[in-house]
């Protein structure tokens, strides 16, 4: 895990990518506004250390409301489906099938 605290070598690593380096630093941070669990203060200051001041602000910053957009569309998605699993656990219908099938 040392390695994601080293600025310095995140920002190497995102210099590499040369062309793409935004957008990867772009969707680098969506997926740790989804993820939740790694701190996004080091990529934040490996892409200000990368594209500048404003330009690293700009970077995170788009990269950080992409990311809880869509961890909001996931989670309404996922809450969405429990509840349709929630239905078919109460249909009676289901619960004879599974005591007819079980033979309980």
């Amino acid at each position: 895990m040392d390695w994601i605290t080293n600025i310095q070598a995140m920002s190497d690593w995102i210099r590499s990518w040369g062309a793409v380096a935004i957008a990867g630093s772009i969707l680098l941070h969506i997926l740790i506004s989804i993820t939740g669990v790694l701190p996004s203060i080091f990529l934040s200051g490996a892409s200000a250390v990368v594209f500048g001041m404003e330009g690293g602000f700009f970077v995170s910053h788009a990269g950080e409301v992409s990311g809880a957009a869509l961890a909001f569309v996931l989670s309404r998605w996922g809450s969405r489906k429990i509840k349709k699993l929630q239905k078919w656990k109460e249909s009676r219908w289901l619960y004879w099938m599974i005591r007819h099938v079980s033979g309980k």
